[in-house]
């Protein structure tokens, strides 16, 4: 429990010192991966309501707060019924005692067939909220933004859970390799109700939605940073009308004399 909240913490340290002037550009393929050059734009899922925690609406923020709640409590309780010693637990013995052997043997075929699958599955649920979790982390520690570091936390803390719970209920119910598969897959249903969410506001109230997330792309379109900035500013003249359009939502100066007399 305290490594979860310990990791996003070390994590945001490694990549604040990682990303500060004149350590940034060591040149190092490996550490490359600690430096912030990513788009705000692409560090959220704008199709999962975790996304509402950018947002300046209070409802967008309520509901974003009731789905971690709901979310974080399911998980609590399949961990609860896979505790030995609760009075309700799940576990399953296995043990097989016959009448004619003084001894019990164990009567389980769980195995690497079983656990192989378990783990790939789950690394194909989970994969890419731990990368937007620590995307979102870099660029806030890169930043010093604490909307970023508190939302990348959180992602990564219910990421970590859902992956805890599925091992740790598996542990202690699962008997054969079928067991294994169908539990994870069960379980991590529960990990996909942000997406939930966010279909049913579509349906429902499809305006609001449109508009809360407009607001978010335009809020986090604004977190910028200056490293950004390619060394090269190319000219007006050098690009067509489409590529100009693009070049403005990545906020890339393409006028190199307007942007000299902008910042200068």
């Amino acid at each position: 429990g305290i490594a979860v909240i310990l990791i996003p913490i070390v994590m945001a340290i490694i990549f604040y010192l990682a990303n500060l002037k004149g350590i940034r550009n060591i040149r190092n393929s490996w550490f490359q991966l600690l430096v912030d050059n990513r788009d705000s734009t692409t560090i959220y899922n704008e199709e999962s309501v975790q996304c509402f925690i950018h947002s300046n609406s209070v409802i967008a923020i309520f509901l974003y707060v009731s789905y971690v709640c709901i979310q974080v409590f399911v998980f609590a309780v399949y961990l609860k019924a896979s505790v030995f010693e609760m009075e309700n637990t799940d576990w399953l013995f296995y043990y097989q005692c016959l009448h004619n052997h003084q001894e019990c043997i164990i009567d389980e075929s769980a195995d690497i067939a079983g656990w192989g699958p378990f783990f790939i599955i789950t690394f194909l649920y989970l994969g890419h909220d731990f990368a937007f979790s620590m995307l979102q982390i870099r660029k806030g520690a890169s930043l010093k933004n604490m909307e970023l570091l508190v939302s990348g936390s959180i992602m990564f803390f219910i990421s970590a859970l859902a992956m805890a719970t599925s091992y740790r209920y598996n542990t202690a119910l699962a008997e054969k390799n079928t067991d294994l598969i169908t539990n994870v897959l069960i379980l991590l249903f529960v990990n996909e109700l942000d997406e939930k969410v966010i279909d049913v506001l579509q349906s429902m109230v499809p305006d609001w939605t449109e508009q809360i997330l407009n607001e978010i792309k335009e809020r986090m379109a604004k977190k910028v940073f200056d490293n950004t900035t390619p060394d090269y500013l190319p000219i007006e003249p050098d690009f067509s009308k489409r590529e100009r359009v693009e070049l403005e939502l990545l906020h890339v100066p393409y006028d190199l004399s307007k942007f000299m007399k902008d910042r200068f």
